[in-house]
């Protein structure tokens, strides 16, 4: 086996070994992003302000659930 022959069966070697390095990096970000969905800016709001109304709905619940329970006594 001459250099040139060495040397691009190293170089096709490399290459081959990059490749699939990327391709496994690739299927991984996929599935990774599949199961953990970022959030939009927009989105996380949207749930935020519901999740505040729902702690205000609650709050008011709450102060209802106090008021009745001092008519009762």
């Amino acid at each position: 086996m001459t250099d040139i022959e060495f040397a691009l069966l190293t170089f096709g070697l490399i290459i081959a070994t990059l490749v699939v390095i990327i391709l496994a990096c690739v299927i991984i970000f996929k599935f990774k992003k599949r199961r953990c969905k970022t959030l939009s800016q927009e989105e996380f709001n949207k749930k935020l302000f519901n999740n505040k109304k729902m702690i205000i709905a609650e709050d008011e619940l709450s102060k209802t659930v106090i008021k009745n329970n001092k008519t009762d006594f």
